[in-house]
């Protein structure tokens, strides 16, 4: 049953935002929507990866006081 509502949100959708393109390619295909999705599809990132990746590691020292020392672990 919750398979058929979550396709139906899918399929209703207007806007769908995806993380990167084989995700969206995936979930648009394995749903059975690939050609009949009506949806616009925008590849946004994944908030926390893109801006823990795309960081500069000394203002992250700065700003959380960490002891430059160590090894930091995320």
């Amino acid at each position: 049953m919750n398979i058929i509502i979550y396709k139906k949100n899918l399929f209703s959708a207007d806007k769908l935002s995806m993380p990167n393109q084989f995700t969206a390619e995936k979930l648009i295909k394995s749903n059975d929507l690939d050609g009949v999705l009506n949806a616009e599809v925008s590849i946004l990132g994944n908030a926390r990866v893109d801006l823990t990746l795309n960081s500069v590691s000394s203002e992250v020292i700065d700003k959380y006081q960490l002891n430059n020392d160590k090894k930091i672990v995320l």
